[in-house]
């Protein structure tokens, strides 16, 4: 492998006395967040191409999310760092081959060029972290990851909620809080009012959708009183066997859906309850391999993939970057702030011991 060199005339900024000058860590916080929103939308699509949705059996979903804030944790603090050394640089040396152990990122930096030597590739790569599994510090990449999950779940994210919203399920989008009980009855007048003004404020449960453009039905109303569990499946949910031996009761609730959203559960069920009857009615002579399950039919192909609809728990990654890089020198950020990281874990596990002694004080008095 050679030695590639490629060299750059350095060009004078313009400076101006009234030049706005955005705080150095600006770039890297949009940046990181960026990628963990892009590394849930990518989750939420691989999902969808394995037929996993809201409706998937439990904790199936769950396990996924977590999984991929996980991820998207890592990604983002690894590009926040790669964001704030270009930032200082127009141009980066890469060290293919030190052995330096203090940062995943081996980084040098040279006013007008860029060299790159001994690349495995003959390539410039600027993601390239390491070459072993060895310069990998798993307690840093832990403590990231508790960070991510922590804010996550701090700005109301639930990992289930990564997967593509099931249309005959609770949807990627939906919170108890704006939901109403509900019996086998339709909505009443004042129920479906209710409804409509939640679906407005909140977004519709399965695509996140508040309709601001989007005309609604010629009443004005936009949003649908959504039985979940459908009424369609309560009768096939309630002959389940073992709702029967332990007595299990199916409970539902009104959720704010869309018209558009509402139309596609309807042409759904409506396909799979045809199904369903057919394969029950022997004397049709129809012939299922197996009989459909009514409360799942709208997961699988037919899930609604959100990936591109950001929501306030996406700024989770925000919080990683800006720890990753804020007040801190171009060394900091180049091992990824360890140090950072490591004292804010001792801070946590302080608090927990002096809170544990408090308890066990309390309890034994």
């Amino acid at each position: 492998m050679g030695h590639l060199s490629i060299h750059r005339g350095a060009v004078a900024p313009f400076v101006s006395p009234k030049t706005f000058s955005w705080p150095e860590e600006t770039v890297p916080t949009l940046v990181g967040s960026a990628a963990f929103g892009m590394t849930l939308s990518l989750s939420t699509w691989i999902q969808a191409k394995l037929r996993i949705s809201t409706g998937t059996t439990k904790p199936i979903p769950s396990i996924l999310g977590l999984g991929s804030v996980a991820i998207a944790s890592i990604i983002c603090h690894f590009v926040s760092i790669q964001a704030f050394q270009l930032s200082k640089s127009n141009s980066i040396v890469f060290d293919w081959n030190s052995s330096n152990d203090e940062s995943l990122f081996f980084v040098n930096y040279l006013p007008t060029r860029i060299q790159i030597e001994n690349t495995p590739f003959d390539a410039y790569h600027p993601f390239e972290l390491s070459k072993s599994l060895e310069d990998i510090d798993l307690s840093h990449s832990l403590r990231i990851i508790a960070l991510g999950i922590i804010a996550y779940k701090c700005l109301g994210g639930r990992f289930w909620a990564v997967s593509p919203s099931s249309y005959t399920h609770l949807g990627s989008f939906a919170r108890r809080t704006t939901s109403l009980p509900a019996t086998d009855a339709y909505a009443t007048k004042t129920e479906r009012q209710i409804i409509n003004r939640l679906g407005k404020i909140h977004g519709c449960h399965t695509c996140g959708d508040r309709m601001f453009i989007s005309e609604g039905l010629k009443s004005g109303t936009k949003f649908i009183a959504d039985h979940i569990p459908p009424k369609a499946a309560m009768s096939q949910m309630r002959e389940r066997w073992y709702r029967k031996l332990f007595r299990i009761e199916v409970k539902q609730r009104f959720y704010p859906q869309c018209v558009k959203c509402s139309l596609k559960q309807s042409n759904i069920l409506s396909d799979a309850s045809r199904k369903y009857h057919l394969a029950a009615n022997a004397k049709k002579g129809f012939v299922m391999k197996r009989v459909p399950n009514l409360a799942q039919s709208g997961g699988g192909s037919n899930a609604y993939v959100h990936g591109i609809r950001l929501r306030r728990e996406h700024l989770a990654g925000a919080l990683i970057a800006t720890a990753t890089v804020k007040d801190s020198d171009e060394l900091d950020v180049m091992s990824g702030n360890r140090v950072r990281f490591r004292e804010w874990q001792l801070h946590v596990q302080d608090f927990l011991v002096a809170a544990s002694s408090f308890v066990k004080t309390k309890i034994s008095s």
